[in-house]
């Protein structure tokens, strides 16, 4: 599929609703098609200087995941970004199921690391410290965003 087929189909999908606890404006920042992740950050609620911006970025996994006896479809993280010294630390992680529902969640004491230029990690660097992102439309839930970008994740047929 192209780039820009994806876009177009994620500009029609992405105009779903949501009520749930990861409700913002989450816009999409990114898609590794390769690792089966897509990205998007709550761009509503970006806040602080540009030495501590903070951002809270979803996470969608390409198929259902089990970690350390944890089921969950997608991550919602609270990065801290310093946009002068391009490094990026998660502070807290949470795990969902594709409903929504929260599975586990927990503060995180990441130590800063380098933002390498051309990578998903570079695109929540530049939604947090220029307010840059994909030109489709944003989705109020972090659910809605996995289901959205779900059938894009599928692997390739071969």
């Amino acid at each position: 599929m192209t780039h820009k087929a994806t876009i177009a189909i994620l500009a029609g999908v992405l105009t779903l609703t949501a009520t749930s606890a990861t409700a913002g404006e989450w816009r999409l920042l990114g898609i590794a098609n390769t690792s089966g992740i897509a990205i998007a950050a709550d761009t509503s609620a970006v806040t602080g200087p540009q030495t501590a911006r903070s951002i809270r970025v979803a996470i969608a996994l390409r198929e259902t995941t089990t970690t350390v006896g944890l089921t969950y479809d997608y991550l919602v993280e609270a990065r801290v970004i310093d946009c002068v010294a391009r490094v990026s630390a998660t502070r807290h992680r949470s795990l969902y199921t594709a409903a929504g529902v929260l599975v586990d969640q927990g503060p995180l004491d990441g130590t800063p690391t380098p933002v390498a230029a051309n990578t998903l990690e570079d695109l929540i660097l530049q939604a947090a410290c220029k307010g840059q992102w994909l030109a489709v439309p944003p989705v109020v839930g972090a659910p809605d965003f996995v289901r959205a970008v779900r059938p894009i994740l599928a692997p390739p047929a071969s």
